[in-house]
């Protein structure tokens, strides 16, 4: 108690001098805004008098910035922190204060009135420093938080903001490059996100408590339960867990996955108001923290069987394959993202999974990293290229440019053999270079980067070349939605030689068997970890891939580059 006072005390004295802020009406504390890539409801706000007096709403710009383009990406400004983006993120996706760290709050609030105060607009700082020092139901006012979420990628002045497709997505990569994947960091998809919109908008969710209405409302904002502070994640789960949850079971099931993937949150007991009685939607097996370097697989038998029940699917999603195909050629389930994860959760507790019984408990297992019946910690071969993509890795920053050191190293490349490559990949090179980012190029210069850095013949050293490429497949998971070049999330047409490689005798990590089954599966490079991309890459380019055909491994750096050719 003493420490929360203090913590209190402390928000009093950061506090601007206004009135005590005033909560919102329960019956539509969310105003519900939002742009889900159509105009979903409108709604209006509830914000008392007094508030909307203190912050002139018909002033506030369309951009969130001062508006002026930023010399530095949001993440590296002085003061901001893992719990400045938690905090942000919650804020304005409309979370009421009290179901937010206080400890986040603070730092958020610091930040604003810091370094932050000269990147944004004075009223956005205002309005969101008053939900800081909130310790009520109080949540930022739509129109504040509609500046964030519906403003277009290309009116972004951000450039690290822009690249990873707005507010929402930036700081969802920075709070689980911040815990180390090791959190609930999945978010929903968009089908569920429209769905779960329309059920709060109906008169159904009316009488909701307001804590668990705005918890809901960051999924479908897109953000991470991460962001929730450990009461309001389990009042959550025990909301969703009572015999009469209003929602539609499916519903129900999807957003335990969202809020149950890893273990960033540790689920309190639930305070007494929501009964904890047992559910009646099918269990969600949790993904559990893992580490990257727990390799926990299904046996050989049950990848035969698996890759036999998947040949025979001809309208399995998209992601459902890609997640299984990880599965059935021998890679950990911490190889793909908390997306793919959570549409495999969801699927084998459906009524319409046609797997066998005994699969669904095999594939439960993986999906948890625990060892059990079929279930084993794979063996770890001395691979020389899984020590080279740990640097690989860390050579590329949340914001998806290389590190300083490498940038460093690129740039006396490039000074050294201007006058040896060609002015356009020279072009692209010092961009990698001087801080730039992959989204930033034209598909025709990223194209020819990709083709330089593919051909056999690159003399950039390995580590660095790989490096570069990784740079180029960051833009994968920031512009999945780009129809040509860097981003475009490229699928392989034939995978038949890709299929051989997973069978030939070349010794290669479960990490890289799980990249090979997305290829496989048709899915794109985004569904995997940076982690995931950066051992393939180190492989590719490496010695270990000597013996693999020189199309084959053009084809995989082109995948994994996100580049079309």
């Amino acid at each position: 108690m003493s420490k929360n006072l203090a913590l209190l005390a402390l928000l009093t004295s950061l506090s601007l001098a206004a009135p005590i802020v005033e909560s919102v009406e329960r019956r539509n504390p969310l105003g519900l805004g939002l742009n889900l890539g159509a105009n979903i409801g409108t709604g209006s706000t509830s914000i008392s008098a007094d508030l909307s007096s203190e912050i002139d709403i018909t002033s506030l710009p369309s951009n969130p910035t001062s508006g002026v383009v930023p010399s530095n990406p949001l993440s590296i400004t002085a003061g901001f922190t893992l719990d400045v983006a938690i905090a942000l993120e919650a804020s304005i996706a409309g979370v009421v204060a009290v179901s937010v760290d206080i400890n986040a709050r603070i730092a958020l609030a610091q930040y604003l009135q810091g370094a932050g105060a000269q990147r944004f607009d004075p009223q956005v700082c205002k309005a969101i420093i008053k939900w800081c020092h909130s310790t009520d139901t109080y949540v930022v006012p739509v129109e504040v938080r509609n500046i964030f979420i519906n403003i277009h990628v290309e009116s972004i002045l951000d450039p690290s903001v822009s690249s990873a497709g707005g507010y929402i997505q930036y700081l969802n990569q920075y709070i689980e490059q911040g815990h180390q994947q090791n959190c609930a960091c999945s978010t929903l998809d968009q089908h569920s996100r429209q769905t779960l919109l329309v059920w709060l908008q109906s008169s159904a969710a009316i009488n909701l408590d307001v804590s668990i209405m705005t918890s809901l409302q960051l999924a479908v904002t897109g953000g991470v339960a991460a962001s929730l502070e450990v009461s309001a994640h389990a009042s959550l789960i025990a909301w969703l867990s009572a015999p009469h949850c209003p929602l539609d079971p499916s519903i129900v099931v999807i957003i335990k996955a969202w809020l149950q993937i890893s273990t960033g949150v540790t689920t309190a007991p639930p305070p007494p108001s929501y009964p904890v009685t047992t559910p009646t939607v099918p269990t969600v097996p949790s993904v559990p923290a893992i580490s990257v370097d727990t390799h926990i697989i299904v046996d050989i038998q049950t990848q035969t069987t698996l890759i036999a029940w998947i040949s025979a699917q001809v309208d399995l999603d998209i992601s459902v394959r890609a997640a299984l195909q990880t599965c059935a050629y021998g890679g950990p389930s911490i190889a793909i993202d908390a997306q793919l994860r959570a549409a495999l959760t969801a699927y084998l507790s459906s009524s319409y999974c046609t797997l066998p019984s005994d699969l669904i408990v095999i594939i439960q297992l993986w999906l948890s990293a625990q060892t059990g019946p079929s279930v084993i910690t794979a063996p770890k071969p001395t691979l020389p290229y899984t020590n080279t993509a740990v640097s690989v890795y860390s050579n590329v920053d949340p914001s998806g440019s290389l590190s300083i050191e490498y940038q460093t190293q690129l740039g006396n490349w490039c000074s050294a053999n201007s006058y040896s490559v060609s002015t356009t990949v020279i072009t692209a090179l010092k961009s990698c270079a001087h801080g730039g980012l992959a989204t930033d190029l034209d598909a025709s210069i990223a194209i020819a980067l990709q083709a330089f850095l593919s051909s056999p013949a690159c003399p950039i050293e390995p580590t660095l070349r790989a490096s570069i490429i990784v740079w180029l497949s960051a833009a994968v998971t920031v512009s999945s939605s780009h129809s040509s070049g860097v981003g475009a999330g490229v699928v392989v047409s034939d995978t038949t030689s890709i299929s051989a490689l997973l069978t030939a005798d070349i010794a290669l990590s479960a990490t890289v068997r799980a990249a090979l089954g997305v290829v496989v599966a048709g899915d794109v490079a985004g569904v995997l970890d940076l982690s995931v991309r950066a051992e393939l890459t180190a492989f590719l380019v490496g010695p270990a891939a000597v013996s693999v055909d020189a199309t084959v491994v053009t084809t995989l750096l082109g995948w994994v580059s996100g580049v079309t050719m």
